[in-house]
């Protein structure tokens, strides 16, 4: 009935840990659901959806890795126990499987989950111009959530190649604090992937990154482009985020400053993220099934159900 946050125990490690929580709180409650998500962050967007007052206690466990980690959980927690994990890359992992008690988020994050709602329609009506949109898109010929999508999918791609490159050993690309205004165009938002390649190159601390060619990467983001073509999997909602800032500084927005974080903090809004975003999504419909599968327990608030 509350938001817990639980950290690494020296001795016991993260997923005995998170046991030893779940054995504290059955001696308030019997009745409540654990809902066990990724961060804090995630927690505050599924307070929207998840009836943490009443029927269920959030449980952030600091990464994905010890969300699935728990689960399968002991026999006495497995009727009461839900966790909830991003999608990220798994969309390029054939038949991947999971252990019973997760329900994964149908886009690349939670991010583009609320972003593939009314939610990014309801974000650039708050900080866009809407004569400024109507004269971009007229130009561009298409709308501002499918540029900004055209691009993101092009950073994904990038970010995929990376997953894959560390998955075989290889050394890794730093995607952190990139200067998104010196590869979107401020006419069109295009990314210039060349030039993001190159900033990606010069973040990174290490000289096989330093060596890779930048049109050889180019021509693979192109190939996976037209085999991975679901923009809302491969996107991440950094990057869509990160160039929606770049829009309204320097094409859509009025005239003031604009931060990525005050713009994630407009989307985690609650007139921005409304629970009835979810009705009928995929995600909405597998916790109604994990609610049916759970009886009598329950995390959705009421009128979602």
């Amino acid at each position: 009935m509350s938001l817990y946050e639980i950290f690494e125990d020296e001795k016991e490690g993260m997923i005995e840990a998170i046991y030893s929580y779940f054995e504290l709180l059955s001696d308030y409650s019997t009745t409540t659901s654990f809902v066990l998500v990724e961060g804090k962050d995630d927690s505050e967007i599924y307070k929207r959806f998840i009836d943490y007052e009443v029927s269920s206690d959030i449980i952030f466990v600091n990464g994905r890795e010890n969300v699935e980690g728990a689960f399968p959980v002991p026999d006495k927690y497995q009727q009461r126990s839900l966790g909830i994990i991003d999608l990220d890359f798994d969309y390029a992992i054939p038949n991947k499987n999971y252990p019973d008690g997760i329900i994964v988020l149908e886009t690349h994050d939670l991010e583009t989950f609320i972003l593939s709602s009314p939610a990014f329609v309801s974000l650039l009506e708050a900080y866009g111009d809407s004569q400024l949109i109507a004269s971009f898109e007229i130009q561009q010929g298409c709308s501002v959530i499918q540029r900004i999508l055209r691009s993101g999918k092009s950073i994904g791609i990038l970010r995929l190649i990376d997953y894959i490159r560390k998955n075989n050993g290889l050394p890794g690309m730093n995607f952190k604090n990139l200067p998104f205004e010196q590869f979107i165009d401020h006419n069109s938002l295009m990314v210039d992937i060349v030039k993001l390649i190159e900033f990606v190159k010069r973040n990174t601390n290490h000289h096989e990154i330093h060596s890779l060619n930048p049109q050889i990467i180019k021509k693979q983001i192109e190939e996976l482009d037209t085999h991975y073509l679901d923009e809302w999997v491969v996107c991440q909602g950094h990057d869509l985020i990160e160039i929606f800032t770049v829009g309204l500084q320097f094409i859509f927005g009025y005239p003031r400053e604009y931060s990525r974080k005050k713009v994630q903090n407009k989307l985690k809004s609650f007139e921005i993220c409304r629970p009835e975003h979810i009705v009928g999504r995929r995600f909405h419909q597998n916790l109604l099934q994990w609610e049916q599968e759970h009886v009598p327990y329950k995390v959705l608030l009421e009128s979602l159900r």
